[in-house]
């Protein structure tokens, strides 16, 4: 199994909808966050770096979630150190099938005015975002992405390789096999994603540190 497109892709939706209420320079430094490095951030202004350390602190919250860890045990252990990465796009699934829940603006709406805000921002994209989101929108994989069909075309579309392509479907099958019990632990994720995007963009975000650990351990 290869993964060939960013994270940045796997986790789109979510990405956009937890930074939803920001600034829109700030969604922009959300959506990159994962592709700058440390050493890089003082080529963006001070917005934009506000986001990418909300994506960098959304990102140790997903990776300690409880539930988020626990749909990675429901899928077969086959797929290793990829488990995340599936969750990533599941979770994007279940939150494209649940948005009415969410967010009371239409779901393809909100996907073209995000689609048009990176468009509208693209002299401050990675090269290897700005390559690829061509072929994202091209794609139009995320117009169904709350359908298993679409889910399953969206996780051939981030991936690379026969090896995965050829066994995606059993993600599919392990997805099917144990449908409820996946959303409900998105369910139970989102509540406490929300409660923390609640509380971060009401303390961290409004002035952020500009630190740059890799300046200090040099001075040192």
């Amino acid at each position: 199994m290869l993964i060939r497109h960013n994270k940045s892709f796997m986790n789109y939706l979510l990405n956009f909808y937890t930074s939803k209420s920001f600034s829109e320079k700030t969604i922009i430094g959300n959506f990159i966050g994962e592709r700058v490095k440390p050493s890089q951030y003082y080529n963006y202004p001070s917005e934009i770096i506000s986001g990418i350390y909300f994506n960098k602190g959304v990102n140790n919250f997903i990776q300690n979630s409880v539930y988020y860890n626990k749909s990675k045990e429901r899928l077969d252990p086959r797929y290793g150190k990829y488990s995340s990465k599936i969750i990533d796009i599941v979770y994007d699934h279940f939150l494209a099938l649940n948005w009415k829940k969410y967010n009371s603006c239409d779901l393809n709406y909100f996907i073209k005015e995000k689609n048009m805000l990176v468009i509208e921002n693209y002299s401050v994209i990675p090269y290897k975002l700005k390559k690829l989101f061509p072929q994202l929108i091209m794609s139009e994989c995320l117009n169904n992405l709350a359908t298993v069909s679409g889910l399953h075309n969206f996780m051939k579309w981030v991936t690379t390789k026969d090896t995965f392509r050829s066994s995606s479907h059993f993600c599919l099958m392990d997805l099917t096999q144990n449908y409820s019990e996946f959303n409900k632990d998105f369910e139970l994720f989102m509540e406490e994603l929300e409660a923390y995007v609640s509380n971060y963009s009401m303390g961290e975000l409004k002035e952020p540190v500009l630190h740059f650990p890799f300046m200090i351990a040099n001075a040192s």
